[in-house]
């Protein structure tokens, strides 16, 4: 019999055979830093990748809900009502007050709309103009559990506010009107804030005679055409864009003011001991000094049976601050001292500023129910509006339900005669002739606009100390 012999490995030593065993031992945990690190990885690409795309949807939403805010700011809205509307259009865009995901109802994960009216950071800090508006939330991570981080916070911040708007502080709002815009004679009008005439007449803006506009540099929109009648060239400086859109009205979020029940007193300031009750049959001052004071003014004693709620002929008229409600119309004529007046009975004392409502307080529908406004040339007016309040900045309101009235409004003046603050006769015509005061500043808001005589509009804008205008929309800021 053959043997065979079978060759042996070689005999390892001792230390060569413990190699094995001790990679054997560190498999385990080389394997468990593997595994967590492909994880950590992994959430930052995943869990990193939602909060991202989270953070763009929650900033779109904060954006929409502080621009929401400003809406109600410019329609006057405070309080409540300014958290709230920011609120909806936070849901609207998928991120409710105190609410959850539906997978997770843990109050860690709740979603929060933080409204805050002034802004408690940043630029506005402590402005009530603008509205900051944050939301956060804490996302449920799930890869990056496993380095500990079981939630990721998220957080986006928007603030938006009313900001002031100086082009076209003269806007015709026909949508047809021809010559919605009218220059007569030679008047030069020169409105530095800008044109606006919305009509899509064919000729939209008529200048007639040597009337001129200069509205450099915000410039002159028209959405129809314009014609210069007897105009050689250069009536219009910029030259008018044509086809520009027809613009808002910057005053139709103001609500029409509620008109009071009862009628207002007077006094004559040579008798201040003795007021004089505002009747049913209008005021007529034809001399001496008088102090108005806000309240109704009605001429109405039943349809198409009145007078004018206010009637001035001469004399000196001291307006002391507030809203004077015209029932219906005013007639100011002769060698008339018009003027505003602080609570302290002078020109340029506290809290000056007024505002005129033109309405009815008989039937809305019948034309008979309404007068006109009328201040002639030979009227010295001095005139400024409210610096307070929503009907801030706002000289002359006419009620919307007004019918058409002929001739519309006529507001003139002498040459020395101010009218600060917006003309606003949404549903009329409105003939012009005036100037702003120094550091002052005028804009007309009608359905139609006439200009005679030399007009000048400044656009320094400057109602109160903070600078603002009725001219304001709701813009982004941060």
């Amino acid at each position: 019999m053959t043997t065979v012999k079978v060759a042996t490995p070689p005999r390892l030593s001792a230390a060569a055979r413990a190699v094995p065993a001790q990679s054997r031992g560190q498999i385990a945990p080389m394997l468990a830093i593997t595994i967590a690190a492909l994880f950590g990885l992994a959430g930052l690409i995943l869990d990193g990748g939602r909060v991202q795309f989270e953070k763009r949807h929650m900033q779109l939403a904060a954006d929409a809900a502080a621009m929401g805010g400003a809406h109600a700011l410019v329609a006057g809205q405070t309080g409540n009502d300014i958290t709230n509307a920011a609120r909806d259009d936070a849901e609207l865009n998928g991120f409710e007050h105190n609410s959850n995901d539906q997978d997770n109802n843990s109050d860690q994960t709740k979603i929060r709309v933080q409204v805050n009216n002034p802004p408690l950071s940043g630029p506005k800090i402590g402005d009530a103009n603008y509205v900051e508006v944050i939301i956060s939330k804490n996302y449920a991570t799930t890869f990056m559990r496993v380095l500990g981080v079981e939630k990721a916070p998220v957080l986006a911040r928007a603030v938006a506010g009313m900001e002031n708007f100086g082009a076209a502080c003269v806007l015709a709002l026909s949508p047809s009107a021809y010559g919605a815009l009218t220059l007569n004679g030679t008047p030069i009008l020169d409105s530095g804030c800008g044109v606006q005439v919305n009509s899509s007449s064919p000729t939209a803006l008529v200048a007639n005679g040597g009337s001129t506009i200069d509205a450099l540099p915000a410039g002159i929109g028209v959405y129809g055409q314009s014609a210069g009648n007897g105009c050689s060239g250069g009536c219009f400086s910029p030259t008018p864009v044509h086809g520009a859109p027809p613009m808002k009205d910057w005053l139709a979020h103001v609500p029409d003011p509620t008109v009071p029940g009862a009628v207002t007193t007077v006094y004559d300031v040579t008798d201040p001991n003795n007021p004089i009750s505002v009747s049913t049959l209008g005021l007529d001052i034809s001399n001496g000094t008088w102090d108005l004071h806000p309240g109704l003014y009605t001429g109405s004693t039943g349809n198409g049976n009145k007078v004018d709620g206010i009637t001035i002929s001469g004399g000196t008229v001291n307006l002391y601050p507030g809203i004077y409600f015209l029932d219906s119309g005013m007639q100011i004529t002769g060698n008339t001292l018009f003027r505003t007046v602080g609570t302290n009975g002078q020109p340029g004392g506290p809290d000056e500023g007024v505002m005129f409502y033109n309405t009815t307080t008989g039937s809305a529908s019948l034309g008979v129910s309404w007068n006109n406004i009328a201040i002639a040339g030979t009227v010295q007016a001095n005139l400024k509006p409210m610096t307070t309040g929503i009907y801030k900045g706002i000289l002359f309101f006419e009620d919307r339900n007004s019918p058409t009235l002929n001739p519309g409004h006529s507001i003139a003046g002498t040459a020395d005669a101010t009218y600060d603050g917006v003309l606003y006769f949404s549903k009329n015509n409105v003939t012009y002739t005036g100037t702003s005061s120094t550091g002052g500043w005028t804009g007309i808001i009608a359905d139609t606009i006439t200009i005679n005589g030399t007009t000048t509009l400044s656009n320094n804008f400057l109602v109160d100390s903070d600078g603002e205008t009725p001219f304001r929309t709701a813009m982004m800021v941060e």
